[in-house]
């Protein structure tokens, strides 16, 4: 479970994983933005906790659930596993679409 905390103007998560207390400011003021974030974030705990996701080897748990742009963990990297990059992936046209 996680819950905010507001310090001066702004808010911060605190929560416990495993027996491990963790809090993370979230650099927002907004109480809207706040309550977000925690929602975020206790979502992706619960699938921590499934399994469902866990974090790329050798990125840090803080880091995973808050990353400072949260498109630099696409859903693979979520999943465990690395990015797709354009090399490794199919590019499939609309016109190869509907040849098929």
């Amino acid at each position: 479970m996680a819950s905010l905390e507001k310090r001066g103007r702004s808010f911060r998560v605190v929560f416990r994983l495993q027996g491990v207390k963790y809090s993370r400011s979230l650099g927002v003021t907004n109480a809207r933005a706040a309550q977000m974030a925690l929602l975020r974030l206790q979502d992706d705990l619960e699938r921590l906790e499934r399994g469902a996701i866990s974090p790329p080897p050798g990125i840090d748990l803080l880091d995973f659930l808050f990353p400072r742009d949260r498109s630099e963990l696409v859903s693979s990297d979520r999943m465990g596993g690395g990015p797709l990059s354009p090399s490794s992936a199919e590019q499939l046209t609309l016109a190869a679409l509907f040849a098929e």
